[in-house]
């Protein structure tokens, strides 16, 4: 009998996906045992010896993807203006990626930096503010993430985490240029000066998954397969007490001011648990 309806599921899986999908929401679950008003939970590790000399690498990892976060860390003299911060998204496979395929989660994670939701710029400078670091960050995945944004948020805030820049000084005698040689550098003190994060921000999603016999369901987070049936999606950066940092998305149904305001709340839970888990994580490390 367990074998027929299993034979069933898989035949409705095939033939009406739609139903299938909307069978299983009906119960308040995915396919995979999550439920649908919940998110994706990550596992952190932080390496510290992994990285560059002054700052360690983050993975993230899921039942969907698996996310290296590192950094290149230079530094120069503090010319201001220019921009102190980059942030490169790839696949860690050799295959060429589509050139747009992460430009938009790029695009969003470094404008939330540039307004300093993220880290103050001043953190980049050294005590006497001759000098500036510049923090070229790097985010590599494997596998699908059911969240794009959630998993590299999350691996960048982690990966930040693993900074400590050094105390350096400028010697009075170097020239007076744009370069600047290793030996115009000495060292103020041994110590270094751990990178501080303003917040430990989420990302999170909410879609409405059509049926054929009933009302939309609300859905956390839905993987790819899933959301192709939704209509709507919106998608939020919820930072502490609630604080919304990016919302956008919408579509051809009209999504309850009750729904949101849930998943704006749940999102901040979210968001409390994920700061807990991380600040753990970087205890045990360091």
């Amino acid at each position: 009998m367990e074998d027929n309806v299993g034979i069933n599921n898989l035949m409705l899986k095939t033939i009406h996906p739609q139903k299938y999908y909307g069978d299983f929401l009906s119960t308040g679950l995915l396919p995979n045992g999550r439920e649908s008003c919940s998110f994706e939970f990550s596992q952190i590790q932080l390496d510290k010896d992994a990285g560059g000399e002054f700052c360690g690498t983050a993975t993230v990892s899921n039942s969907s993807s698996y996310v290296v976060g590192s950094h290149d860390i230079l530094v120069r003299r503090n010319v201001q203006y220019p921009p102190c911060f980059s942030l490169e998204i790839s696949r860690s496979s050799e295959k060429k990626q589509r050139e747009h395929e992460n430009t938009p989660v790029e695009i969003i994670l470094t404008k939330i930096v540039e307004r300093q939701l993220i880290f103050s710029f001043d953190q980049l400078l050294n005590s006497d503010k001759v000098l500036q670091f510049v923090v070229n960050s790097k985010i590599k995945y494997s596998g699908n993430p059911v969240q794009m944004l959630q998993s590299c948020l999350q691996t960048f805030l982690a990966s930040l985490c693993t900074i400590e820049f050094p105390q350096l000084l400028l010697e009075q005698f170097a020239k007076d240029d744009v370069k600047i040689a290793e030996n115009d550098l000495k060292f103020e003190s041994d110590e270094t000066k751990r990178l501080t994060l303003n917040d430990y921000p989420v990302a999170t999603s909410l879609s409405l998954y059509e049926r054929e016999d009933g009302p939309p369901i609300v859905v956390y987070d839905p993987p790819s397969n899933i959301k192709e049936f939704c209509s709507n999606t919106v998608t939020a950066i919820v930072g502490r007490g609630s604080k919304i940092l990016y919302l956008s998305g919408g579509g051809s149904e009209i999504i309850k001011m009750d729904d949101l305001r849930k998943f704006i709340e749940d999102s901040s839970k979210f968001q409390q648990d994920f700061e807990c888990q991380l600040k753990k994580e970087v205890e045990k490390t360091y």
